[in-house]
């Protein structure tokens, strides 16, 4: 409510460098394999590095995912004691919120992340609204992911019931709450899924791209390495980095 004059709110900004890094990939064949390949054996192997390199983005995250560095406050991104106040620090009176869970991918875990995730609060103690958008999931939880995400009903177990096997079909109240990301490289971690909200004009992990991947070829008779080698290369390289951002919109939870 307006009463008085306004009441003004200083934005307060912290920094992080990001340095864009290289990578490159180079593939190596031989001109007579290539002049004598009747059946096309060696094109595909051009065509995956190419889409080694449309990959190149998700690797990025996936790494960063995983690696789970320190963020803005101090803490590892996924950790248990974020501060609310970062100001007042762990110790302040509006405490610590915690985005590192350790529960399994079910249903009522499921709902149990989602809304220690909408009850985040800020620093004035008033919820911020997060509602997470996406389930992250290796290719171990697809199956589990797609199933609570798409079926109508789940099977529970009847209460009352002392039989392991006598089940009932109940709604499923979290069907299409969220999209489903599968992320191969996160199987390291088979059990391990994540909440992310997509929703915000801040997202929780950044990706920037300084140069787009670019396909060089080094076939032509007049380049040294065909000269000298017989050898046609094909490489690619690109520049860029990834990060995180701000820990309350994403949520770990190792089952």
């Amino acid at each position: 409510q307006w009463v008085g004059q306004r009441h003004i709110n200083n934005v307060a900004t912290r920094g992080r460098s990001m340095t864009a890094l290289p990578f490159e990939g180079t593939l190596a064949l031989d001109k007579y394999k290539i002049q004598d390949d009747q059946f096309g054996l060696y094109t595909p192997a051009v065509q995956m590095l190419a889409q080694r390199a449309a990959m190149w983005p998700s690797l990025l995250l996936a790494k960063k995912i995983i690696e789970n560095p320190l963020c803005f406050d101090g803490k590892a991104f996924f950790a248990d004691d974020h501060p609310v106040d970062l100001d007042a620090g762990t110790g302040g009176p509006l405490g610590t919120y915690d985005n590192n869970l350790a529960l399994a991918l079910t249903a009522a875990n499921f709902g149990i992340a989602r809304t220690a995730m909408r009850v985040f609060k800020d620093r004035s103690g008033e919820p911020m609204g997060i509602n997470p958008t996406l389930l992250v999931v290796p290719p171990s939880l697809a199956d589990t992911a797609n199933r609570l995400m798409t079926s109508d009903y789940l099977a529970s177990f009847v209460v009352g019931s002392t039989t392991a096997g006598n089940v009932a079909a109940e709604p499923n109240i979290y069907k299409s709450a969220c999209d489903i990301l599968v992320i191969p490289q996160l199987e390291v971690a088979p059990t391990t899924w994540y909440l992310v909200d997509n929703s915000m004009p801040i997202k929780p992990f950044l990706f920037w791209q300084r140069q787009a991947p670019e396909m060089v070829f080094m076939n032509r008779p007049t380049d040294a390495n065909v000269f000298f080698a017989k050898q046609f290369l094909f490489g690619v390289e690109a520049r860029g980095v990834c990060d995180v951002t701000l820990p309350f919109l994403a949520i770990k939870s190792v089952g």
